[in-house]
């Protein structure tokens, strides 16, 4: 896992001109760091952890996405896409034009 200090250092510049408060920046850090990096590689599951926190900090969602997509490139994780995203959209697509015959 990512310890708390270098979760701090990659939040810190992203959170700061939101005047996030110091405190909730090392919450959120402690929090993350806590978390397995399979978890922290996953946008979804980064996503869900720090946008309640920061939504109540008034952060807007392109920060919010900046945060996450630091955090999942920090862990090596794939910040193009989502996992299977792409493929359950692509189903339904397919489904529909089978429907829509």
């Amino acid at each position: 896992s990512m310890d708390e200090s270098s979760v701090s250092s990659l939040l810190t510049p992203l959170l700061t001109p939101s005047n996030v408060d110091p405190d909730i920046i090392e919450y959120l850090s402690s929090m993350l760091a806590d978390l397995p990096i399979s978890e922290l590689q996953s946008k979804s599951e980064v996503n869900e952890t720090v946008q309640p926190f920061l939504e109540s900090s008034d952060v807007d969602s392109s920060t919010i996405t900046s945060v996450v997509l630091a955090i999942v490139n920090a862990c090596g994780g794939d910040t193009t896409k989502e996992p299977n995203y792409g493929e359950s959209m692509q189903q339904k697509n397919e489904l529909r034009k089978l429907h829509s015959g």
